[in-house]
């Protein structure tokens, strides 16, 4: 409220030290009476912004509301010392503003004002003024009643019988409109404004601010007023933008939901089309190889079975968040092996002579992202996936002998949508699987002196499990 206050008297104050004709008491107060002009129309500005920032339909209709009050008061600028402001249409016309407020918060309870609301205010308020100019020329003129010379007190009580029903209906508006209002804010000033505007208006036209005494109250009402409701309007304007920044800030928030969702789906979708081309490949080849060893087909076929089961509660988990099952490193990684040999890559796995559990499905995604990144960027070349215990630390590797990584891509390679300039992937995998590591208390490194090709290292520290040593075996092609 401080900004309007100062906003109200430094312009008043100003009018009032440049122009000397409105340094009488009367034309003072007459002066802060058009101050409501500027002030309801600055108000009609800031609900309009507050509309279209964020729609509530109790601010378009009060900003209707201002607009309206803004040309009724177009008759203030007249002279002040015109005979008509002090008619009982100038008495009224605090009613008049005062009982077209209640009728749009009425309204804006019932409807919606899908028009702009400053041609509404504008227009509405023309007529009544044409309205008012109509009924002050084709009215009948009814002559005031003479009085006896004793009844001098009668007269005199006229002004003051006349304000205090002025104030008094003033008061029941005031007492309507902030119990209808569906403003979220300031419905209580906007109510005091028609009060005091009443008191200023009223004061002015019955020839009353003659007097220092009264010309001070109604400059302290007619001032108050377009502080009161110049700063409701501006605090319904701040509510707009929180409002605004609110729903921008909910926008955000789904919109980096859906991204994680859609980027979840891109990595499930990478792992369920690995896993299929594994499991259609060694279905091809059971099919129509009949020279395959009875061994070599029993292996197939549990490869088959693993992945299928894989895939399935790859995609239940997806959507149950089922606990993790823990397995033996060497029956994780051997179907991944044969898999990928089915489809015709050579790649070997040498087991670990130590015994290690790992969870199972996670485990599995992780060295199936990596023998896929090997077929994609070191499609010819031979692929050896071993553990070796370097500085106290059981490590799983995935190396080939291809092109290796661009040094331009070393650094970041395990970051989201990072890929080479004549890569055609998407850049998902290697970052899925870093991911995937690091949640199960893992990290995924790239071995740089690896030379020929790449080499993508596993830590398997604390993964060990409490059995015995086992004999090492291989699975070469």
């Amino acid at each position: 409220m401080a900004l309007p206050a100062v906003a109200v008297a430094a312009t008043y104050l100003s009018v009032l030290l440049t122009v000397p004709d409105s340094r009488t008491w009367a034309a003072a107060a007459a002066l802060a009476g058009q101050l409501i002009l500027p002030a309801a129309l600055a108000s009609a500005a800031f609900l309009c912004i507050a509309c279209r920032l964020y729609p509530r339909d109790g601010v378009a209709w009060l900003a209707a509301a201002a607009t309206l009050v803004g040309v009724q008061s177009l008759p203030l600028l007249a002279d002040s010392t015109d005979s008509s402001l002090r008619s009982p249409v100038a008495l009224s016309s605090a009613v008049v503003v005062g009982i077209l407020l209640l009728v749009t918060t009425r309204l804006a309870r019932r409807y919606t004002l899908r028009a702009s609301p400053v041609p509404v205010g504008v227009g509405i308020g023309l007529l009544l003024l044409l309205g008012r100019a109509g009924w002050s020329r084709w009215s009948p003129s009814v002559p005031a009643p003479d009085l006896p010379s004793g009844d001098s007190a009668l007269a005199d009580l006229l002004p003051p019988v006349e304000l205090a029903v002025l104030l008094l209906v003033s008061l029941v508006i005031g007492v309507l409109v902030t119990r209808t209002s569906t403003l979220p804010v300031g419905p209580r000033r906007v109510s005091a404004s028609v009060v005091l505007w009443s008191v200023g208006v009223g004061l002015s036209a019955a020839g009353w601010t003659t007097t220092p005494a009264w010309a001070v109250v109604a400059i302290l009402a007619s001032t108050t007023t377009c502080v009161l409701f110049s700063s409701a309007a501006l605090d319904l304007l701040w509510v707009a933008v929180q409002d605004d920044q609110a729903a921008a800030l909910r926008l955000q928030i789904q919109l980096r939901t859906l991204r994680a969702h859609a980027r979840e789906d891109i990595e499930h979708l990478h792992e369920v089309k690995g896993s299929i081309a594994g499991i259609a490949s060694a279905s091809e080849l059971i099919r129509h190889e009949a020279r395959l060893s009875h061994q070599h087909r029993e292996r197939l076929e549990e490869m088959l079975a693993v992945e299928a089961a894989r895939l399935q509660r790859l995609i239940h988990t997806h959507a149950t968040h089922a606990p993790a099952e823990l397995a033996d490193l060497d029956d994780v990684v051997r179907p991944l092996v044969l898999a990928r040999r089915a489809q015709g890559h050579d790649v070997t796995w040498t087991a670990s002579e130590t015994p290690v559990r790992v969870e199972a499905d996670s485990f599995a995604e992780v060295v199936s992202i990596l023998l896929h990144n090997a077929s994609v960027h070191a499609a010819h070349s031979r692929v050896h996936v071993y553990t070796r215990l370097q500085e106290g630390e059981l490590q799983l590797v995935v190396a080939d002998s291809g092109p290796g990584v661009p040094p331009d891509l070393q650094a970041n390679i395990f970051d989201w949508g990072r890929r080479g300039s004549d890569s055609d992937g998407q850049g998902v995998g290697l970052a899925r699987a870093a991911s995937i590591l690091t949640d199960l208390g893992m990290t995924l490194t790239l071995d740089t002196s690896h030379s020929p090709g790449a080499a993508f290292v596993v830590a398997l520290a604390h993964r060990t499990a409490p059995t015995a040593p086992r004999t090492r075996t291989a699975l070469a092609s």
